[in-house]
Parts: structure tokens; sequence; C-alpha cells
């Protein structure tokens, strides 16, 4: 019967919350140019009611206009007909191959004759790989290439959802594209400073109209505006993280080495570095694993220059996308992580990363695509708290559910980190005992 309460109440807030999030959503078509365009990539479900909460608090509702694009499930990439619709979709599948299986493919009852469509349409030329793979049609190398990476499926739809988004963001002129994985930065005591004050000062500072996650991405993009020079910024991270190893030299070694206007990640002032490549880091003793020194794709945001350097490459190379080593027996897809700075800096554009980060990955907030490292993402997290942006930060300056204070308490009492399918599962083991 508590339980039952205790869920009334949890959909009763759900439903006020909605109620004030599409009324500051409304009220914002008319003055949104004041308020920083957000666009968050989500499945749908709790994790987007959280962000809907998030960003309808007080500190935040004032600051930003917020809209979503939809997730694509991984299941929807299994067919040829889903491959298709979506691999065109986002930009990459050429559209006379496209539009040939669509008024004749699609309706082949035998699937394995469904690209023979394809006889009378000719191959793009100008593509990268190996010789029997652009012999093949764009999309007949997709579909043989993607249809046995099983579980990297989520990645390929990962890649897809953030395509679209950057596509949105482009075309409707939004600032920043969020994951549904992130947090805020909340007030720090009204002055910008990095303080571990109690729970209302942190969430209400001395200004009711200050907003420290929205002072942070107004700060960087000034910032990387006036720090570009010739060079306009085409990538811009809000949002970055890394191995604890790999945080510590780009804190403390590359950010010195690079940062724009010679402000520090210990400064309370925001400005930028670019993106560390292998040229930033020969000679340095760094975790090698994935290539960057930084991962993540949660908070950013792409100019049309960058996402077509990005469209520009996976059109041309089916191999940007899906990669196979010599032992292995399936591809592997390629994280938009790697995939997106890669590609923008190899085009000669300008990637920067902001100094002072406005977004986190929310703790233990279980991934859909490499939930084994979640613990590291958040001992990485804590450390990134620590020492960047100011920093003296801990996950009592990020805005976080109920949920997520007692997995960051129960981490600090028992040093271990919980997800909340963990929680509940001892909760009910408690009940009946």
């Amino acid at each position: 019967q508590k339980r039952a309460c205790h869920e009334d109440s949890i959909t009763k807030n759900k439903s006020k919350i909605d109620l004030i999030f599409c009324h500051s959503m409304m009220e914002d078509l008319s003055q949104s140019s004041s308020k920083i365009r957000v666009l968050i990539i989500t499945m749908g479900g709790n994790r987007q009611a959280v962000l809907k909460e998030m960003f309808a608090s007080p500190s935040m509702i004032n600051h930003f206009h917020v809209e979503f694009s939809p997730g694509i499930p991984s299941r929807e990439l299994r067919s040829r007909a889903g491959l298709m619709t979506h691999g065109y979709k986002v930009g990459i599948i050429p559209e006379a191959e496209y539009k040939a299986f669509e008024t004749v493919g699609r309706h082949e009852k035998d699937q394995a004759k469904s690209f023979d469509c394809l006889k009378e349409v000719p191959v793009a030329k100008g593509r990268r790989g190996a010789e029997t793979d652009v012999e093949q049609h764009y999309c007949v190398e997709l579909w043989r290439k993607s249809k046995g990476i099983n579980r990297d499926r989520s990645v390929l739809a990962c890649t897809f959802a953030h395509l679209i988004a950057m596509r949105r963001c482009v075309d409707e002129k939004f600032d920043v594209i969020l994951e549904d994985n992130v947090r805020s930065i909340k007030n720090l005591g009204g002055n910008g400073a990095g303080l571990n004050g109690d729970e209302d000062a942190t969430e209400t500072g001395s200004n009711s109209n200050f907003c420290e996650c929205a002072k942070r991405i107004r700060d960087t993009i000034m910032a990387s505006s006036n720090e570009s020079g010739d060079q306009k910024c085409d990538l811009r991270y809000f949002g970055w993280l890394g191995s604890v190893k790999n945080l510590t030299w780009v804190i403390e070694t590359h950010a010195k080495r690079t940062t724009n206007s010679n402000q520090s990640l210990h400064s309370n002032n925001c400005s930028t570095f670019p993106f560390p490549t292998p040229e930033h880091f020969e000679g340095d003793d760094l975790d090698k694993v994935g290539g960057t020194p930084i991962w993540g794709a949660y908070a950013y945001w792409i100019s049309e220059d960058g996402l077509n350097a990005v469209l520009s490459t996976l059109q041309k190379d089916v191999g940007a996308m899906l990669w196979k080593g010599k032992r292995m027996r399936c591809y592997k897809a390629k994280p938009i992580d790697k995939i997106m700075p890669r590609r923008v800096i190899d085009a000669g554009l300008s990637v920067h990363v902001g100094t002072h980060p406005a977004f986190f990955r929310a703790p233990m907030l279980t991934s859909k695509i490499h939930k084994q490292w979640d613990p590291e993402f958040c001992k990485s997290t804590e450390y990134q708290l620590e020492c960047s942006g100011g920093g003296g930060l801990s996950w009592n300056n990020i805005w976080l559910r109920e949920e997520e204070k007692h997995i960051v308490a129960l981490r600090h009492e028992t040093g271990k980190w919980f997800t909340e399918e963990e929680l509940k599962d001892k909760a009910e083991t408690l009940e009946v005992l």
C-alpha cells in the first residue's frame, strides 16, 4: 500500500512537471531567441521525464528552450528495409539507391533479392575501401558489414540518432545537443565559485535569475568565438570525460599548454582548449584505448561545415563507421564520439573543448551501450568535478534525482557504486526478510 501511494505521488508530480514544462516551452515560442536552445536525443520514457524535470527547475526554466530528438531502437536496423530507411534519413545512403529500393526492393518477398533492383543504378564513384567493397553499391556494402554486428547494432543506432540531431541542430539553430544521460551543474552560491555549500545555497544562489549552467554555456560560446581568430569553431564541447589518467593529462598538461587566452582549468573564467589529437600527446603516458583522451558526445554543438565533414566521410567510406580487424569474425561499429571529432579535425576544421563543463554524466544511469564502464564513468566524473572548471566541486553541485542522491550517499558509505536496479533488489530482499 505504501508503494502504491508512493507511485501515485510520483505520477502526480510528473504530471505537474509536464504542465510546467509545456507551459514554459509554449511561452518560449515568441522569445526563444533570448534562451539557449537545447536539443535532447532520447528514447523517451523516464529519462525524458527526468530531463523535463531538470529543465523545469526554478534556476533553469527561464534560461532554456528544450526540444527532443527521437533515438533509434537498434532492432529497427536488423532488417534491410530498416537499415535503408534510417541510412537514407541520416544522409549517408545515395538517393538513387534508396529510391530504387523503396520503389521495388522493399516489396520483394524474397529478401535475398531485395537489392536486385539496384542493377540499373550506377555505383557511386570516389568511395574509399577495398576494391571488392567499392565495386558494390553503398547500401549493399553497408548491409553486408552491419548485418552481423550483433550488440554493436546499438552503437550504430546511436550514431544514426546523433546524425539526425545534428541536422536539426544546423537547420533549426540549436545551441546545444544533449544525450539523455546528463545532469546539469547547479548554482554555486550565486558567484560562480566552486562552493560546496548547503542544498539551498547551491540551488538558488544569491540571484534568482542566475543560472550557472546557462552561464557556462554562454561563456564557453563567447570564449570560443573570441579565441577562434581567423578559423571559426565547428565543433564545441560543453561536457566531456575520459579515464582518470587521461583527464589528469588533459587538465594538468594539455590545457596548460594549449588553453586559449591563457586561462587554466583551475580558473573561474571559462575558456576553451583544442580537442587533443595524437600530435598533442605524443610521448606522454596515456590510456590509448579508444584512440582519444576525451570521450563522450553527451553535450556539444556542431556547425554546418562540421556536419558536412562528418557526412562527407561516411558517404564515401563505410569503413569509417564499421571496421573489422584481421582476426575478428564480425564487424564492429565505431561510436559517434570517436567518429565526430576525427572527421571534423581531418577536414581542417577547429574543435574546441570548454574548460568549465556545463553538463556531467548522471551517476550509475545504466548505459545503453557499455554498462560495464558505468562505475569508471562515475569515478572519472568525481575527479573532473574536483579538478576542473574552478575545482572543488562534488556530486552536491550537480542536479540529481533523489534516487541518484541515495546512490551517491551509498558510494560514500560503502565505497561501491550501485545501480538503481541493484538498490531495488536489495530493498525487496529486506522487505521479504
